[in-house]
């Protein structure tokens, strides 16, 4: 995946285009950009997307009562290991050409938020 950052008006707010390839062209307002490398992904990056379990915890009690399932949101264990997991696969290989970004705080003009705030590009 191809991503592209331009900044519409170099003189004011950072607003900028956002386009990443086979998503179409955001507009959008953002306190930045950060960028990383699998060197850079244990830590900025990883500290800036990683979830908590309280986080975790609540977003199962919400699914649990939106799809009317029983997820057991009391099992500290469950918790954890679902915490655990989204926050290792933030982590990445520093010898693969490929970059993590993530917008910061993206406000979107227009209906709607189609591109993804955090995902990785890497070189074809």
């Amino acid at each position: 995946m191809k991503c592209l950052l331009e900044n519409v008006c170099p003189q004011g707010f950072h607003i900028m285009n956002f386009l990443l390839i086979h998503y179409p062209k955001e507009k959008l307002k953002s306190s930045g950009l950060t960028v990383c490398t699998g060197t850079g992904s244990t830590s900025w990056s990883f500290n800036i997307n990683k979830v908590t379990e309280q986080c975790v915890k609540h977003l199962l009690k919400i699914t649990s009562q939106e799809a009317n399932i029983d997820i057991p949101v009391l099992n500290k264990e469950l918790i954890s290991n679902i915490t655990n997991k989204f926050n290792n696969s933030l982590i990445f290989d520093p010898t693969k050409l490929r970059m993590a970004y993530t917008l910061r705080d993206p406000i979107m003009f227009g209906m709607g938020f189609k591109c993804k705030p955090r995902g990785f590009c890497r070189k074809n």
